[in-house]
């Protein structure tokens, strides 16, 4: 493999939706029309369901272009194979399945909220080198916390979309709060500036 990571911006939007048209959701069709715009979605589920996946995709080249839809897009070669979104956390909106993630809603917190693999790549330390880079962007940023939702009792890959929970407790990453369904984790980014990320 010869991995790159780049960040998100109209420079790679071309990439990023060729990713999300043939990649992302191969395995996993029953969400293939998300775009990974369903945390900038602020109406209710059922409006939600009712989008087409047009919708979702002009609605990512929109937030995209106004530099909204943040993330990092990973490279084999010139191959994407894998995403993650990421952003001040007070730019998502959670009410629809992550009821419990309000409160320091400001820009000292930056979330995380999908990792997306290429199923030909997975378990071979994708999420890892993403979550590095991630790490190594915002610690220099000024914020305080990153901070993730990584569901309780996923089975399948598609359900870990947030991440697994080791993937974080490997990390650096520790347990915030727990609910029913999932943990909130947090990595220090004041204290992250002195540790390193296991392999």
């Amino acid at each position: 493999m010869n991995i790159t990571i780049k960040p998100l911006g109209p420079d790679i939007l071309d990439d990023y939706l060729y990713f999300f048209d043939t990649i992302a959701f191969a395995d996993n069709r029953e969400w293939e029309g998300c775009y990974c715009v369903f945390y900038h979605h602020d109406k209710n589920v059922e409006d939600w369901i009712a989008r087409s996946k047009n919708e979702n995709r002009d609605m990512a080249i929109t937030l995209v272009d106004q530099g909204v839809l943040k993330g990092f897009l990973v490279y084999d070669n010139e191959d994407p194979i894998a995403w993650c979104n990421v952003n001040d956390k007070d730019l998502f909106s959670f009410d629809k399945n992550l009821n419990n993630v309000y409160g320091d809603n400001d820009d000292t917190v930056i979330s995380i909220v999908c990792f997306l693999v290429s199923h030909k790549y997975r378990r071979r330390k994708i999420s890892t080198m993403l979550l590095k880079r991630i790490i190594d962007h915002y610690r220099l940023s000024g914020k305080k916390y990153l901070e993730a939702y990584p569901f309780k009792h996923a089975v399948r890959d598609s359900e870990n979309y947030h991440g697994p929970l080791d993937l974080y407790l490997k990390n650096g990453f520790s347990i915030d709060k727990e609910y029913d369904k999932y943990f909130i984790v947090r990595y220090d980014l004041s204290e992250g500036r002195e540790n390193s990320i296991e392999g």
